[in-house]
């Protein structure tokens, strides 16, 4: 909990500075520390498709559409 509490923290201040509304900070921090578990558990599956950096790339890149920080 204290390290998701963390996150969102930082996610609030970082929309706050952008000037964009963040609809679920808790959803979002959630989001951002649990999600980037799916590449080390589906790496077998996206290992013949992508390099890791790739996979980094367009992870980072979804997430940051999704929170609407692009």
């Amino acid at each position: 909990e204290e390290f998701l509490g963390m996150f969102e923290t930082i996610l609030t201040h970082a929309a706050r500075e952008l000037g964009r509304p963040l609809r679920d900070p808790r959803f979002a921090a959630n989001a951002i520390t649990f999600f980037p578990t799916m590449i080390a558990l589906r790496r077998w599956s996206l290992k013949a498709r992508d390099r890791q950096s790739e996979l980094n790339e367009w992870l980072v890149d979804f997430l940051v559409r999704g929170l609407g920080f692009d």
